[in-house]
C-alpha cells in the first residue's frame, strides 16, 4: 500500500503520513455529521490534507475517516474547509 508524506506548516503531531487506498484517509479529517454547519474556522489538518489531495493529484471519490460518523465525499471535504467547487 503506498504511502504519502503530508507537508505540512501545521505544528507536527508526531504522524505526518498516511496510508492512501482508494477509500480510505488516515486521521486527517473527521466529518461532521451530515446536516451539521461548517466549522466557523477550518480545521489546519484538513486544510493541509486537502492540499496534499491537490498536490498528488490523487482521485479521491470518497472519504473513510476512521473517527468520523459517516462515509464522506471529497465535496464534503471542500465545503469543511471553505474551498471552492475545484475539481477532485
Amino acid at each position: 500500500m503506498p504511502r504519502f508524506r503530508l507537508r505540512s506548516d501545521v505544528v507536527a503531531s508526531g504522524r505526518d503520513d498516511f496510508p492512501y487506498t482508494p477509500n480510505i484517509e488516515g486521521d486527517a479529517y473527521t466529518p461532521a455529521a451530515a446536516d451539521a454547519p461548517p466549522p466557523a474556522s477550518p480545521n489546519p489538518f484538513s486544510v493541509n490534507l486537502y492540499e496534499n489531495i491537490q498536490r498528488l493529484k490523487l482521485d479521491v471519490k470518497q472519504i473513510a475517516a476512521l473517527h468520523g460518523p459517516r462515509l464522506a465525499t471529497i465535496a464534503d471535504l471542500r465545503t469543511a474547509i471553505g474551498a471552492s467547487g475545484a475539481s477532485n
